[in-house]
C-alpha cells in the first residue's frame, strides 16, 4: 500500500508489531507469543481479510466531468496519543461547477516506543508529515496544481509555525522550520476534530462482515465541505501568541557577569598576541618591533635577516610579559615575600624570579 489509501485499517497491526519487538523484552521469531498480544493479532489479520469487500474508485475524475478548470490540493494533519499522520485530496473542478474530491495519498506513523510524544507534539509531527507528503504529490501528479490547502485541528501546532518570537525547544523549533520550508504558513487553516479525515488514520479502524466504501467516504473523499464553494470552507486562523508558560518554550536564562578591566597597554598586546596567526608568527612580529627606529640600537644591522638571538630575546620578551599580566598580583606578593592565597593558580607550585 505506497499510497496509504487503507493505512488506517493497518495501524492496529503496526502496533501489535511494536509491542512485539520494542518492549523490554522483545519477542523473538521463534518465541512464544502472550495470550494478550496474540488475541489482538488474531483481530488484526480477521480485520484485513475484510478489505476485499471495500473496492476504491482509482480515477480521480467521473467519466461525465466536462473540462477542468480548477485543481487545488487539501492536505489534512492529525496526532493521537499513538500515531500521527495525514491525507490528502485532490478537488477538481470543471467549467460546468462539477467538483469531485478523491483521496490521492496518505501517511501514517506510530509513536517510538522509547518515548511517546505528547499530544501537541503529535500534532505537530503530523503536519510535518502533511508537508511533506504535499511536496510529494504535487511534484508527482502529471498536472499541475493551482494552489494548496494544509488544514488541521490542533491551535497548539497553529501558534508554533506561527510564532516568530519564542524560542522552542529541539524537536519542536525543527519540524517548525520544516514546515515553513515546504509550505506557506498563510495556507494553513483550523478544522474541526470532526471535519478532519486525517483523524482516521492515527486511531486504529475495524472492519464489519458489511463495511463498504461509503461507510468510509470521509477518509476515501475527504469532508462534504470540500464539494462547497471555497466561501464555506474554513476561515484563516488568527494565531495567539505563545506564552512562556508552554513547556515547548526555552526559558531564558540572566547570566551575571563581571568584567575586570584592562589597562591601555594589557589590551593593546593581547590584541597583539591574537592577531598572530601561530606563536611562531607571534614571535617574528616582535623580533622585528625590537628593530623600530625609536628603539634604534648601534649593535644591529636592520637591513639582515632576524638572528636566533633576536628571535629567542622577542620570545623571552614575550613571555615575560604574559606573566606580568597573568600573574601581576603573584609576583608583587614574591617580591613582598607574601604567602600566596589559595585562590592563585601557583598555589600549590614552587615558583621563582630569576634574572629574566
Amino acid at each position: 500500500d505506497p499510497l496509504g489509501l487503507v493505512a488506517p485499517f493497518m495501524l492496529a497491526m503496526k502496533l501489535v508489531m511494536q509491542r512485539l519487538t520494542k518492549n523490554v523484552d522483545p519477542v523473538q521469531w521463534d518465541d512464544q507469543v502472550i495470550e494478550e498480544i496474540a488475541i489482538d493479532a488474531k483481530k488484526c489479520f480477521d480485520n484485513l481479510r475484510l478489505l476485499k469487500n471495500i473496492r476504491i474508485p482509482r480515477c480521480y475524475v467521473n467519466p461525465s466531468m466536462g473540462k477542468i478548470i480548477s485543481r487545488t490540493l487539501h492536505v489534512f494533519s492529525d496526532g493521537s496519543d499513538c500515531a500521527y499522520g495525514s491525507s490528502g485530496y485532490l478537488r477538481q473542478e470543471d467549467d460546468s461547477g462539477n467538483v469531485i474530491s478523491r483521496l490521492v495519498m496518505a501517511k501514517g506513523r506510530v509513536h517510538p516506543a522509547s518515548s511517546k510524544l505528547s499530544i501537541p507534539r503529535s500534532e505537530l509531527a503530523g503536519m510535518t508529515v502533511a508537508a511533506e507528503m504535499a511536496d510529494v504529490i504535487k511534484r508527482e501528479l502529471k498536472h499541475p496544481v493551482d494552489d494548496t490547502f494544509y488544514y488541521t485541528d490542533s491551535e497548539t501546532g497553529l501558534k508554533y509555525i506561527n510564532n516568530e518570537s519564542r524560542r522552542f525547544q529541539v524537536f519542536v523549533a525543527n519540524r517548525c522550520d520544516r514546515i515553513r520550508q515546504l509550505s506557506d504558513v498563510k495556507k494553513w487553516y483550523h478544522v474541526s476534530g470532526v471535519s478532519n479525515p486525517a483523524d482516521t488514520i492515527t486511531r486504529p479502524q475495524q472492519l464489519a462482515d458489511g463495511s463498504t466504501f461509503e461507510d468510509f467516504h470521509a477518509w476515501f473523499c475527504g469532508p462534504d465541505w470540500l464539494l462547497s464553494s471555497p466561501c464555506d470552507w474554513p476561515s484563516s486562523f488568527t494565531a495567539e501568541s505563545v506564552g512562556n508558560e508552554d513547556p515547548e518554550v526555552v526559558k531564558s536564562k540572566n547570566i551575571f557577569s563581571t568584567k575586570i578591566g584592562e589597562t591601555e597597554p594589557e589590551k593593546s598586546f593581547k590584541e597583539f598576541c591574537v592577531k598572530a596567526g601561530s606563536l611562531r608568527q607571534l614571535i617574528r612580529r616582535a623580533a622585528w618591533l625590537r628593530r623600530f627606529p625609536w628603539i634604534r640600537r648601534p649593535d644591529i644591522d636592520y637591513s639582515t635577516p632576524l638572528a636566533v638571538q633576536e628571535l629567542e630575546r622577542a620570545e623571552l620578551a614575550i613571555v615575560r610579559r604574559i606573566q606580568a599580566i597573568e600573574f601581576k598580583d603573584e609576583i608583587e606578593a614574591y617580591k613582598k615575600q607574601h604567602v600566596f592565597t589559595k585562590k592563585s593558580r601557583l598555589y600549590k607550585l614552587a615558583p621563582y624570579i630569576d634574572e629574566n
